[in-house]
């Protein structure tokens, strides 16, 4: 499997899903897209080297993974986009359809299939279109493949022997009362999928950028984790998770005395606040409320709420 990023520890979203396509793109296609997983020649797989870029509002953006591949049916080799979202912007399938433009141009002969993976946690269905039209002539109709983690149950994944289902399932639909039980799950997965470390890396690291649990959650799923495979295997699969947790600690230190602690502390403090009113406006929280939780003004709040495309909650 293509696979262009070294090993570490995954704290950007957006390495760590590169990486985890890089690592499982087939696994991915079987899980979201079965009958299309089917077509692909798996020997066929080469990962582009291209640089993709648009002028975007704030900044130069990159397509994520541009592929070349052939698939039973189609005479030449076609083309597969994914991206990765995980906060929401409003007017994606615009942007969607810029990349479109952008890959067409540079494979003229080639048809191409793009695929969006969403990850943010609004509650708000996102569309598989761009469209332009008038009263008189519909001009253009645009279609991509998505996948909306948050509007997929978590349930419907948690016996799958797949390591993106694993690494996925935190991301996806389930209540407070079953973060124990998804995170088992994940456990479970890990357990019964023959991996190196690395790549068990990986996929936990993903798993915990969509779901932080308390150290007596940790507890009861160690004590669970143990009932059901028994202290060896347990202890094996927990191995996984402390070592992740350990060298990630360490190389943070050592990334901490390189740029300096103090300036990585208020980044992190200033990166936190950002997350928590992002998560907050996602959830239809007020602006007071968040003004008072994040410490952040209410015009830069509402200007996030603004680029998030989510209405505030009163």
């Amino acid at each position: 499997m293509v696979n262009n990023s070294s090993a570490g520890t995954y704290t950007d979203y957006d390495r760590m899903f590169k990486q985890l396509m890089g690592d499982f793109l087939l696994e991915f296609m079987d899980l979201c897209f079965a009958d299309i997983a089917l077509l692909i020649e798996q020997d066929s797989i080469k990962e582009e080297n291209c640089e993709l870029r648009l002028r975007g509002d704030v900044r130069t953006k990159i397509a994520d993974l541009v592929y070349r591949l052939r698939m039973r049916g189609e005479e030449e080799e076609v083309i597969l986009h994914i991206e990765g979202q995980e906060q929401r912007i409003k007017d994606y399938n615009r942007q969607m359809f810029s990349y479109f433009i952008r890959l067409h141009e540079k494979y003229p002969l080639m048809k191409i299939l793009s695929v969006v993976v969403f990850s943010s946690g609004v509650k708000i269905r996102e569309t598989d279109e761009y469209r332009m039209e008038f009263p008189f002539l519909k001009t253009l109709r645009f279609k991509f493949l998505k996948v909306q983690l948050k509007k997929q149950d978590w349930r419907a994944y948690r016996d799958c022997l797949n390591p993106v289902a694993a690494a996925m399932l935190s991301r996806m639909k389930y209540s407070p009362a079953e973060r124990i039980d998804v995170k088992l799950a994940h456990l479970r997965i890990i357990a019964n999928l023959e991996l190196p470390a690395e790549k068990v890396e990986l996929i936990i690291a993903y798993f915990d950028s969509g779901m932080t649990l308390t150290e007596q959650e940790e507890l009861i799923i160690e004590r669970r984790l143990e009932a059901e495979f028994g202290r060896k295997e347990s202890e094996k699969v927990m191995g996984f998770v402390t070592s992740y947790q350990l060298r990630g600690r360490k190389e943070g230190r050592i990334e901490g005395r390189r740029e300096g602690i103090i300036e990585g502390k208020k980044e992190g403090i200033q990166e936190g606040k950002l997350d928590i009113a992002r998560r907050m406006i996602e959830d239809g929280i007020s602006v007071s409320k968040i003004v008072k939780f994040t410490d952040l003004s209410a015009e830069e709040i509402s200007k996030m709420a603004e680029q998030l495309g989510c209405p505030l909650g009163e």
